[in-house]
């Protein structure tokens, strides 16, 4: 036995908007730029952590030697990606948030 097709009528939920950049998204912050910000800002300190660590190990002066400059950069980048960790989860929780107030607001 097959089924017929929905009929196209006022009782089919109408479709969810896409998600993805525009004007409006943009300015009603619905869009959010940060996330990507926040990528580009974490590669750029951790090279810069690691740039420091390297310094340390074989700056050659009276800084931290070997050691220090690999606890530098094993921990120091560590500490960063957690923190960053920290700060994208809220984006996530954002975004979580929108699809529920999206799936009840079509329902």
């Amino acid at each position: 036995m097959t089924t017929a097709p929905p009929a196209h009528g006022a009782d089919q939920m109408p479709a969810p908007p896409r998600p993805g950049f525009s004007l409006g998204t943009f300015l009603n912050f619905q869009y959010m730029i940060t996330p990507v910000l926040v990528q580009g800002i974490y590669i750029l300190v951790a090279v810069i952590i690691t740039i420091i660590g390297l310094i340390a190990m074989f700056g050659g002066g009276q800084g931290a030697g070997l050691l220090g400059g690999l606890v530098i950069i094993i921990l120091g980048n560590l500490i960063w990606r957690v923190y960053m960790e920290i700060v994208m989860l809220f984006f996530r929780i954002n975004e979580g948030i929108q699809r529920v107030e999206q799936n009840t607001r079509h329902r």
